[in-house]
């Protein structure tokens, strides 16, 4: 009797222990998922360096910038002869520099951003609106990338800043606020701003380097899957890492590839240069709570919250997505990167609106006990 009692209590025991191990196994299975994928909305990593390049920090410390860095404000990035640099701004946009080239942020908001190119030639691929623009200061003036486009800043030794618009429109911040669209040219700063046109097809070499690195980071976001990704965002998100409301997407990055590549919210996204960016965040099943409005906006770069109405609810205004789905980017015909590859197990493109939960009605009621 008492030996059968003991085996029912040795196999009871293994049991026990066994279901702790598994319940274990899949907590650290699903850590180990969670981490796999950095997700992050923050402007300033450093995607890609090539050849001698150098940082600044406001603090004083200085040396070679690395890939996978992460800059702040006032810290000056410079190339030397052989270098080139891709950084990341906020989620979607990018300034590229090339060789000789130097610049700093001085903010990084998403609807407050602001670059300054001290010399040399940087490239601009970024989302923009007039909610959204970007602002770019030179040693002779300033100029605002007011749509999404492709964009190209020379600072020379002497004479004045030039800004070229491959897509897009700029406006420069002369008493005529003049504009410059597409496949036009002028100089920042002058007191008789001349809007000429020019070759687009002429990109220079900084210019094919920019679209080549266009091509590959959409082909890497199309190749991401849900079942890879999905809680990689849950996690981040209730960490408070990122809001649909502060931002067009999210920056995310690949440990195959080593670089971040651009995962836009909504769907039906394609780069500034027209590359297709697969399917988006609609196809992710994310929770429910995720779409809806913040009760403060969590963009660490941001002073004040946006709109926010009575009991601190941001009230009546679309995430900026939106503003940037109502205008979709051209297709670049027969160019082999412009895929519509969809990743692995993707469906064909939707074309419904995404649902973002509608915006709260009731004042939410913020004396609770701190108990409940």
């Amino acid at each position: 009797m008492k030996r059968s009692f003991f085996q029912m209590f040795t196999v009871i025991t293994a049991g026990l222990v066994l279901a702790s191990f598994g319940t274990g196994q899949q907590k650290v299975t699903y850590s180990a998922t969670a981490d796999k994928y950095t997700i992050s909305a923050k402007a300033g990593g450093v995607n890609f360096i090539e050849g001698d390049v150098t940082v600044a920090r406001k603090e004083g410390r200085s040396g070679v910038l690395l890939r996978r860095d992460q800059l702040e404000i006032g810290d000056r990035v410079s190339t030397g002869a052989n270098g080139k640099a891709e950084i990341l701004l906020n989620p979607g946009s990018y300034i590229r520099l090339g060789s000789n080239s130097s610049f700093q942020f001085l903010t990084t908001s998403l609807d407050d951003l602001k670059i300054s190119v001290e010399s040399g030639t940087a490239m601009f691929e970024v989302f923009a609106a007039n909610e959204f623009q970007v602002i770019v200061e030179t040693p002779t003036g300033s100029i605002a990338l007011v749509e999404t486009g492709v964009y190209k800043v020379d600072v020379p030794q002497n004479g004045l800043a030039t800004v070229a618009v491959f897509e897009g429109k700029a406006q420069l911040t002369d008493p005529k606020l003049t504009e410059i669209k597409k496949g036009r040219t002028s100089f920042i700063g002058s007191t008789t701003a001349a809007v000429t046109k020019f070759d687009r097809d002429n990109r220079g070499e900084l210019g094919d380097w920019s679209k080549g690195r266009s091509k590959d980071l959409a082909k890497m976001t199309s190749s991401l899957q849900e079942r890879d990704v999905r809680d990689s965002l849950i996690s981040s998100f209730d960490i408070g890492r990122w809001s649909m409301f502060d931002s067009f997407g999210l920056w995310v990055f690949n440990p195959r590839s080593m670089s971040y590549c651009f995962l836009p919210f909504g769907y039906g996204w394609r780069s500034p240069y027209g590359f297709g960016l697969g399917s988006g965040t609609y196809w992710y099943n994310l929770p429910w709570y995720m779409t809806t409005p913040p009760v403060a906006a969590v963009d660490p770069n941001r002073k004040e919250p946006r709109n926010t109405g009575r009991g601190g609810i941001i009230r009546n205004e679309d995430p900026p997505f939106k503003v940037i789905e109502r205008k979709r980017q051209p297709r670049i015909e027969n160019d082999p990167g412009d895929s519509d590859i969809r990743g692995p197990n993707r469906g064909p493109i939707r074309n419904d609106t995404p649902i973002i939960a509608p915006l709260p009605t009731e004042k939410i009621n913020t004396d609770r006990k701190k108990d409940n």
